[in-house]
């Protein structure tokens, strides 16, 4: 029996704590540190936003890098996070302006979910398939791997709270459907439609 159905990644939604927007600190957040999620291009990009004059921070999220480290060690406004535990990155996302993945290849990018659990827009690549993050709905998509590109849809989100606030909220409410009850769901009814089928 052939199975069409894709059954997306479960998140515990109680876990995020998304911070109100008055709430929330000039940072922007990249999570991964592989070579693929392309951290120096976030860190580019936000350098761009501060030559612009944007009051901005960037924490990068992941695993020890030596190369990356160095690359930033004398950036006053980039912090790396190595070793976190899940509650903590968390509480960093939930607090943040903006999450960026300029990513060279993903599938279902959990990062991408997580930002929008938070009601943290996230300006991604074109390797965040197109159905998961939708332009200008739930994030906003940059077809290139042009620090400038991202330095510019990142300032789009800083520069205007109408557009922030409605990414904000369609994003949390498109995440929904990833619930670890609402995916648990899904199996079951797939489980009952192939036991129908088999029957």
């Amino acid at each position: 029996m052939k199975c069409d159905r894709i059954i997306p990644l479960p998140l515990k939604l109680k876990n995020f704590k998304p911070l109100e927007p008055s709430k929330r600190t000039n940072l922007i957040v990249h999570i991964g540190t592989r070579s693929v999620k392309n951290p120096l291009i976030s860190v580019r990009a936000v350098e761009i936003l501060r030559e612009r004059g944007h009051d901005v921070e960037l924490v990068i999220i992941g695993g020890r890098s030596e190369y990356l480290e160095g690359e930033i060690a004398s950036k006053k406004f980039i912090r790396l996070l190595s070793g976190v535990s899940e509650k903590e990155k968390n509480e960093v996302l939930c607090s943040a302006k903006a999450m960026v993945l300029p990513s060279s290849g993903e599938a279902i990018p959990y990062a991408s979910l997580e930002a929008m659990a938070c009601g943290t827009p996230s300006v991604v690549s074109y390797a965040v398939p197109r159905d998961v993050v939708i332009h200008g709905y739930n994030g906003l998509r940059v077809e290139t791997l042009n620090p400038v590109d991202y330095a510019n849809a990142l300032e789009k989100l800083l520069r205007d709270e109408e557009l922030w606030f409605h990414i904000h909220q369609n994003a949390m409410a498109y995440v929904r459907k990833f619930d670890y009850v609402e995916v648990a769901r899904e199996y079951l009814e797939l489980i009952e439609e192939v036991v129908e089928a088999t029957g």
